[in-house]
């Protein structure tokens, strides 16, 4: 069994700097809109917690190799 699937390094790479640059977005927008819709989470918290369920989603209807999520899911928490 071929744990990347269909997946190459390239992928893997793409997805990293993807997942960085998404969250970085993420949290300029959020910044710059201010915390008035995010309650008492802090900006961070709530970007981790909607990507976090996006990806484990994605994964789950197989819409991208678990390498790919598994790569994605860690980006995101390393950040």
């Amino acid at each position: 069994m071929n744990l990347l699937g269909t997946a190459n390094y390239s992928d893997i790479l793409g997805t990293v700097v993807s997942s960085i640059v998404g969250m970085i977005a993420i949290i300029v927008i959020i910044r710059i809109n201010g915390l008035r819709s995010l309650s008492k989470m802090s900006s961070y918290d709530f970007i981790v917690t909607i990507a976090t369920g996006s990806i484990v989603g994605s994964v789950a209807i197989r819409a991208v190799d678990f390498i790919i999520g598994a790569t994605a899911l860690a980006t995101i928490f390393f950040l």
